[in-house]
């Protein structure tokens, strides 16, 4: 009856499992599109954000060049200048004061170079200078320039001989001063600024936000019927402006595709001729497009691993379904064949079962005769030796053996039948010659009368190579202790470092180990410690880290890769090849490498060499890193111990010796100096407005320019002498065997070496020296003594005017009391009520109204009367008490105006001078804050003013704490303007607010021309500025009437008033009928 439908079953299994598979597929098919299609988006979405990025940042940046030269080409005191220097080309001043602008312009980076060229496209003035004429096509842009009378950009362009940079160019003309670009007159000249792309341009299109490896932004335009690349490309070298492609057969590649017209995302073959995607831009105003491209492949990578996954996946599924339909069917047909089959005889089923047994057991088994030769041997056999069974059936029970073995099988025979049974181990060999440890348990077995011998074989290797593992580990963690040991007791670096090698040698069985030190500007690497270079290989090699081919070996990929290269087979690693004759020659078949570490960068490499291939496993190499950990912790260590025993007797930033060095080599040199009857010179050096550059250039500069100063008064120097830096900028040399006439050499040859300028970070400092000079045993027989006076002399020096050199003098030592006297006094004028402050009005000299008064800081001492503040705020400074006094000025003018305020007196600010040394070394924005709380003054009534010195170079901390004062209200002057680092870049960064014409430019204003021509400049640059000018030192009519003639807003003098005691503001107002 189930005959019949035996057949047909299968047939309807199968249909619905493929039907099933069908549908799976199906369905991993459409989601692996879905998946492809959502990648496609988010990669355009990616393309698109970053190709507007960069455009914008593109358009942005070509916006400010723009913008600068329309300011500078407007500028009344930029035409000025060049008309100045047109008109008169002899004059120094009118070149210098061009030359100061052009390099301020070309300083940061901001542009490569500033030219002023004449109608005719000649080079009039240039920072830096020309190499050669301009080419054709500059003085091209130049006459368009005077025909447009605008601003122009010239195309990104490569010149055609001189230098063969790339530039970018800006030009923009220069009209008479006062006349506008629609005046008839042309312009008098042309400014051309130029810009290196590789500033700012480049580095914005190659830069990619997000990983990738294949990714880029290109940047072309069409000239004629070809593409330019305009930038370096990441896949191809030298291609700025030098890589073409013809436009009429690039049809699939992007850029062509955006000249063309076409925007937005697309596919296409890239330069390379590689499928990519890419997303294309315009430039706006410009005839360049913008590329964003990323290879297709990096793109799809992923999803063609996962329908890979899916279709072995898919596979094995479809596998293991018609295995289990095949397996279910054969179940099926078992049942029914069973129940046709006989039952066979016992005895036959017994000797198959007997017969599975002995061909499936994971041992070889073999039957021999008497004499070993081989009758039966089961598949285990058969696939261990790689021999046929009828191979082996030629074979004895010997050829089995290793050739080392063999010599004992007669024995082995012997014994055997002797007792019957044995169990011993040796080493066979395989048909393809490789041998493996084998465990025998052999016996005589008699089958019908005759002798057999049946061996049961184990394959040990797994074993042994255990039991070869646990010594491994035993010899390396005994290597490990003694690493340890040697880390406690060593007593320099080269003692470690020979020690190491020495016991991971002897105790961690390896046949060489050595260390190597990385020298980080050639990026050799010396061997600093061997052991076990018996046959002079490391003589034999030179050793690098870089790409050379002496780089490529173990070593130097271990450095460049920043972890551990092992190579358990020197016959067969790629990397070993250049040294792998001469390392096998020398007995090595396995090396690693391990780097150092040190200060959180690789220091050096250890690498060790054995006779033995395949030592290193995991835990191998774990033990030998903690091992290297040990050794440069104990590296790190001597290291410290040594930098801090140096640090003891050296100064930290300068390297020169400190003050304890310095006492243990003044005091040998004056005992040696008694002892022989010489002589002995302290000289005390202070450099000269040092601190100027520090406040203003920051820290980091002034520390540059110490270190500077220290090598040149090292190299100035005898080796026999000693310079030492006491802090700050105080420098003090001892000269041993050296009278008058000797410090007065070394004296100048110290004043020499400063003439020269120094150069830090592309900026050229000036700096001059005063020093002190005291002599043994002229001046004292002591140290102190002589150290004192030598600082006494050194203040009579900075008192002479600076930059010179003083011997001691005894008066000297009175005016050194009477300075410490000054500030011993000064220290009590707060608490002692001695400070005062003096009001000096301010006048707006259109109206004559009152717009603001000066505080200006009295000490009225109870027995010399008012001390000058040129006397005592020079000390105040250089002590630190400006701070603590700053602050009771700031307090007290606050305090003093909100009670003006209050009653109904006059609303205008109180201007305060501040010190650099307040802004250094106080809570400035946190001072400020508190005071204006406690007095109630509004922080619009309320005017600080700086000197120009403060501001040099945009010190970003003094700009930070600014820029907060200003969002609190505060307003901002600029004190004795024109005297110190005139510069426009400050002006447009800092919130200044009002300038103040220095007292020295307004005294003689009515006789000196040249004091007019400043002043006149100051307020025309004030007023382009949008900033109010105030003139100082106002004492006569003459003045006032010439002030009002060229705009002068505001002005204070004792024309006006004098600086007077808040009770007596009143009373003045009062009798000047003053208008508030």
């Amino acid at each position: 009856m189930n005959t019949p439908l035996r057949p047909r079953f299968p047939l309807i299994l199968l249909g619905v499992v493929i039907i099933l598979m069908m549908a799976i597929g199906t369905t991993g098919w459409l989601y692996l599109r879905q998946q492809q299609a959502d990648l496609r988006q988010k990669v355009q979405d990616g393309l698109v954000a970053i190709a507007d990025l960069k455009i914008q940042q593109i358009v942005n940046w070509r916006r400010e060049r723009l913008n600068d030269a329309r300011f500078f080409s407007k500028a009344a005191f930029v035409a000025e200048d060049v008309q100045a220097f047109l008109d008169n080309p002899d004059s120094a001043a009118a070149r210098n004061k061009l030359l100061d602008w052009f390099r301020l312009l070309t300083g940061g980076d901001r542009y490569a170079q500033v030219s002023l060229l004449d109608s005719q496209g000649h080079v009039r003035l240039a920072v830096p200078e020309w190499r050669v004429a301009p080419p054709p096509t500059t003085r091209e842009q130049v006459a368009k320039v005077l025909s447009a009378r605008d601003v122009i950009i010239a195309e990104l362009h490569r010149d055609s001989y001189g230098d063969e940079d790339i530039h970018f160019e800006i030009l923009f003309p220069i009209f008479a001063p006062h006349a506008s670009s629609d005046d008839i007159p042309g312009p008098r000249g042309v400014i051309l600024l130029r810009l290196d792309p590789y500033q700012f341009l480049y580095p914005l299109i190659q830069t990619w936000p997000t990983p990738s490896l294949t990714a880029e932004t290109l940047l072309v335009r069409r000239d004629g019927n070809e593409i330019v690349f305009l930038n370096e490309l990441r896949h191809q070298a030298n291609t700025a402006l030098d890589l073409r492609l013809p436009l009429d057969r690039s049809e699939s590649l992007p850029a062509a595709m955006a000249i063309h017209g076409q925007q937005g995302f697309v596919e296409g073959l890239d330069y390379r001729g590689i499928p990519v995607l890419a997303v294309l831009r315009s430039v706006p105003d410009t005839a360049w497009f913008l590329i964003a491209k990323v290879d297709q492949e990096e793109i799809y990578a992923p999803l063609r691993r996962q329908a890979r996954f899916a279709g072995m996946l898919f596979a094995m599924l479809m596998l293991s379904a018609g295995l289990s339909v095949g397996l279910f069917w054969r179940h099926r047909e078992a049942r029914w064949l069973k129940s046709q089959l006989a039952v066979e005889h016992e005895r036959q089923i017994l000797a198959e079962r007997v017969e599975y047994f002995l061909k499936n057991a994971n041992d070889i088994i073999l039957l021999t005769d008497a004499d070993g030769r081989i009758l039966e041997a089961n598949d285990r056999a058969l696939e261990s030796y790689g021999y046929s069974l009828d191979e082996l059936q030629q074979l004895n029970l010997k050829n089995l053996r290793a050739p080392e073995e063999r010599a004992q099988f007669a024995t082995y025979l012997t014994e055997l039948f002797a007792r019957k049974h044995a169990l011993f181990e040796t080493v066979h060999i395989r048909k393809n010659g490789s041998t493996f440890p084998v465990e025998v348990s052999s016996r005589v077995v008699e089958i019908g009368g005759i002798n057999y011998l049946l061996g049961i074989l184990r394959d040990i290797t797994q074993h042994k190579e255990h039991e070869r593992e646990i010594e491994r580990l035993n010899r390396l963690y005994a290597a490990l202790s003694q690493v340890n040991q040697a880390v406690v007791r060593a007593t320099s670096r080269q003692n470690l470092c020979d020690e190491a090698c020495r016991v991971l040698v002897e105790f961690g069985g390896f046949r060489m180990v050595w260390i190597g030190e990385l020298d980080a500007q050639t990026q050799a690497v010396a061997v600093i410690a061997q052991y076990g270079d018996e046959s002079g290989y490391l003589k034999e090699i030179r050793v690098f880290a870089d790409e050379r081919p002496e780089g490529q070996g173990p070593t130097g990929t271990a450095i460049r890769a920043n972890r551990p290269y092992i190579c358990n087979d020197l016959r067969t690693d790629p990397y070993t090849l250049p040294w792998r004759e001469k390392m096998l020659w020398h007995g090595f078949r396995a090396a690693a490498s391990f780097p150092i570490h040190l200060d959180d960068r690789v220091w050096g490499v250890l690498n060790i060499y054995l006779a033995e291939s395949g030592f290193f496993g995991e835990k191998e190499i774990r033990l030998l890193k903690e091992a290297i950990m040990d050794i440069a912790f104990g590296l790190e260590h001597l290291q410290q111990a040594a930098r801090i025993q140096h640090l003891a007797y050296y100064d930290a930033l300068t390297d020169l010796p400190n003050q304890t060095l310095l006492r243990e080599h003044a005091i040998q040199a004056l005992a040696t100096a008694h002892r022989e009857g010489t002589e002995v010179a302290l000289l005390f050096l202070d450099l000269d407005h040092f601190k100027n550059i520090n406040d203003s250039l920051g820290h980091s500069v002034g520390d540059q320019l110490l270190q500077a100063v220290s090598t040149r008064l090292k190299h100035a120097l005898r080796e026999t002498d000693t310079v030492s830096r006491l802090g700050g900028d105080e420098f003090l040399v001892i000269l041993a065997e050296t009278g008058p006439e000797g410090a007065t050499q070394v004296a100048r040859k110290i004043q020499e070496i400063f003439d020269r300028s120094f150069e830090l970070n592309r900026r050229v400092l000036h700096l001059s020296t005063s020093i002190g000079i005291s002599l043994y045993p002229r001046d004292a027989n002591d140290l102190e003594s002589l150290l004192r006076y030598a600082d006494a002399a050194l203040y009579r020096a900075k008192e002479g005017g600076r930059n010179t050199f003083h011997f001691f003098q005894p008066e000297m030592n009175v005016a050194a009391q009477e300075r410490l006297m000054l500030e011993e006094a000064l220290r009590q004028t707060i608490s002692l009520g001695q400070l005062e402050l003096h009001y000096q009005p301010q006048i707006a000299l259109d109206s004559g109204r009152l717009i603001g008064l000066e505080a200006l800081l009295r000490w009225r001492h109870p027995e010399q009367g008012l001390i000058s503040p040129a006397k005592f705020i020079p000390v105040a400074e250089s002590s630190g008490l400006i701070v603590e006094i700053g602050a009771w000025v700031l307090r007290e003018a606050c305090r003093q105006n909100q009670v003006w305020r209050e009653a109904g007196l006059f609303k205008v600010p109180v201007a305060v001078n501040l010190s650099a040394v307040q802004i250094r070394h106080s809570h400035l924005l946190a001072l400020v804050q508190q005071i204006l709380a406690e007095t109630g003054l509004p922080a619009t009534e309320l005017e600080l003013e700086v000197t120009e010195s403060l501001l040099v170079d945009h010190n970003q901390t003094v700009l930070d704490l600014f820029r907060e004062l200003k969002q609190l209200g505060v307003k901002f002057s600029i004190d004795d303007f024109g005297t110190g680092y005139s510069s426009l870049a400050y002006l447009k960064r800092f919130p200044v607010d009002k300038l103040k014409i220095d007292q020295s430019f307004i005294r003689d204003i009515v006789n000196s021309p040249d004091d007019l021509a400043i002043a006149r400049t100051v307020v025309n640059m004030g007023h382009g500025l949008r900033l109010g000018v105030i003139a100082e030192g106002v004492e006569k009519e003459e003045t006032v009437c010439l002030l009002r003639e060229i705009h002068c807003n505001e002005a204070q003098g004792y024309f006006f008033a004098k600086p007077m005691l808040a009770a007596e503001i009143p009373q003045w107002l009062t009798s000047q009928s003053v208008s508030t």
